[in-house]
Protein backbone atom coordinates (compact mmCIF):
# COMPACT_ATOMS: atom_id res chain seq x y z
CA UNK A 1 0.00 0.00 0.00
CA UNK A 2 1.30 3.44 -0.93
CA UNK A 3 0.46 6.00 1.74
CA UNK A 4 -0.19 9.58 0.65
CA UNK A 5 -0.66 12.98 2.25
CA UNK A 6 -2.50 15.54 0.11
CA UNK A 7 -1.70 19.24 0.46
CA UNK A 8 -3.77 21.94 -1.26
CA UNK A 9 -5.29 25.18 -0.02
CA UNK A 10 -8.53 24.54 -1.94
CA UNK A 11 -10.88 22.22 -0.02
CA UNK A 12 -12.64 21.14 -3.22
CA UNK A 13 -9.34 19.97 -4.72
CA UNK A 14 -8.47 18.01 -1.57
CA UNK A 15 -11.88 16.35 -1.58
CA UNK A 16 -11.74 15.49 -5.29
CA UNK A 17 -8.26 14.01 -4.98
CA UNK A 18 -9.25 11.98 -1.93
CA UNK A 19 -12.30 10.57 -3.69
CA UNK A 20 -10.28 9.77 -6.79
CA UNK A 21 -7.46 8.00 -4.92
CA UNK A 22 -10.00 6.05 -2.84
CA UNK A 23 -10.89 4.15 -6.02
CA UNK A 24 -7.35 2.76 -6.26
CA UNK A 25 -6.74 -0.36 -4.13
CA UNK A 26 -2.99 0.23 -3.76
CA UNK A 27 -3.23 3.89 -2.69
CA UNK A 28 -4.24 5.13 0.75
CA UNK A 29 -4.76 8.77 1.76
CA UNK A 30 -3.52 8.98 5.35
CA UNK A 31 -3.80 12.77 5.74
CA UNK A 32 -4.86 16.05 4.18
CA UNK A 33 -3.45 19.52 4.83
CA UNK A 34 -4.46 22.99 3.69
CA UNK A 35 -1.04 24.64 4.05
CA UNK A 36 2.66 23.96 4.49
CA UNK A 37 2.68 24.15 8.30
CA UNK A 38 -0.12 21.63 8.61
CA UNK A 39 1.57 19.42 6.00
CA UNK A 40 4.87 19.44 7.87
CA UNK A 41 3.14 18.37 11.08
CA UNK A 42 1.28 15.54 9.33
CA UNK A 43 4.32 14.28 7.44
CA UNK A 44 6.48 14.25 10.57
CA UNK A 45 3.83 12.21 12.41
CA UNK A 46 2.68 9.92 9.61
CA UNK A 47 5.83 9.45 7.50
CA UNK A 48 3.86 8.77 4.29
CA UNK A 49 5.41 7.32 1.16
CA UNK A 50 4.34 10.30 -0.98
CA UNK A 51 3.21 13.89 -0.43
CA UNK A 52 1.16 15.38 -3.26
CA UNK A 53 1.81 19.07 -2.77
CA UNK A 54 0.20 22.07 -4.46
CA UNK A 55 2.75 24.58 -5.73
CA UNK A 56 0.81 27.77 -5.10
CA UNK A 57 -0.45 28.16 -1.54
CA UNK A 58 -0.78 31.14 0.78
CA UNK A 59 2.24 31.75 2.99
CA UNK A 60 4.94 29.22 2.19
CA UNK A 61 4.78 28.03 -1.43
CA UNK A 62 5.01 24.40 -2.44
CA UNK A 63 8.71 24.49 -3.27
CA UNK A 64 9.75 25.93 0.09
CA UNK A 65 7.39 23.45 1.73
CA UNK A 66 8.97 20.61 -0.26
CA UNK A 67 12.43 21.52 1.01
CA UNK A 68 11.17 21.53 4.61
CA UNK A 69 9.34 18.24 4.11
CA UNK A 70 12.40 16.57 2.61
CA UNK A 71 14.41 17.62 5.65
CA UNK A 72 11.78 16.38 8.10
CA UNK A 73 11.03 13.08 6.32
CA UNK A 74 13.81 12.14 3.90
CA UNK A 75 12.17 8.83 2.98
CA UNK A 76 8.95 10.58 1.88
CA UNK A 77 8.81 11.50 -1.79
CA UNK A 78 7.38 14.90 -2.73
CA UNK A 79 5.32 15.36 -5.89
CA UNK A 80 4.38 18.91 -6.90
CA UNK A 81 0.93 19.40 -8.44
CA UNK A 82 0.53 22.73 -10.24
CA UNK A 83 -0.83 24.81 -13.08
CA UNK A 84 2.55 26.59 -13.25
CA UNK A 85 4.44 24.26 -15.55
CA UNK A 86 7.56 26.04 -16.73
CA UNK A 87 11.34 25.60 -16.64
CA UNK A 88 11.92 28.03 -13.80
CA UNK A 89 9.41 26.34 -11.49
CA UNK A 90 10.71 22.88 -12.42
CA UNK A 91 14.32 23.96 -11.74
CA UNK A 92 13.38 25.36 -8.32
CA UNK A 93 11.42 22.21 -7.53
CA UNK A 94 14.30 19.96 -8.50
CA UNK A 95 16.70 21.98 -6.36
CA UNK A 96 14.31 21.59 -3.39
CA UNK A 97 14.40 17.80 -3.71
CA UNK A 98 11.04 17.30 -5.38
CA UNK A 99 10.76 13.79 -6.81
CA UNK A 100 8.23 14.55 -9.56
CA UNK A 101 6.22 17.36 -11.05
CA UNK A 102 2.66 16.99 -12.40
CA UNK A 103 0.57 19.64 -14.13
CA UNK A 104 -3.01 20.00 -12.91
CA UNK A 105 -3.99 19.83 -16.58
CA UNK A 106 -2.41 16.38 -16.99
CA UNK A 107 -4.77 13.43 -17.08
CA UNK A 108 -5.63 11.22 -14.14
CA UNK A 109 -3.56 8.38 -15.59
CA UNK A 110 -0.47 10.61 -15.51
CA UNK A 111 -1.08 11.58 -11.89
CA UNK A 112 -1.55 7.96 -10.84
CA UNK A 113 1.58 6.85 -12.71
CA UNK A 114 3.66 9.62 -11.14
CA UNK A 115 2.43 8.86 -7.61
CA UNK A 116 3.06 5.15 -8.05
CA UNK A 117 6.43 5.76 -9.67
CA UNK A 118 7.49 8.19 -6.94
CA UNK A 119 6.78 5.88 -4.02
CA UNK A 120 9.82 4.29 -2.41
CA UNK A 121 10.04 0.61 -3.23
CA UNK A 122 9.02 -1.58 -0.31
CA UNK A 123 8.64 -5.33 0.07
CA UNK A 124 4.90 -5.03 0.72
CA UNK A 125 4.03 -3.74 -2.77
Amino acid sequence: MITIVLVDDQPSVLEALQQYFALEPDLCIVGKAKDAAEALDLVMRLQPDVVLLDFQMPGIDGIAAAAALRGAAPRTRVVILTIHDNRSVRARAHAAGVTSFVGKHDGAEVLLAVVRGSAPRCANY
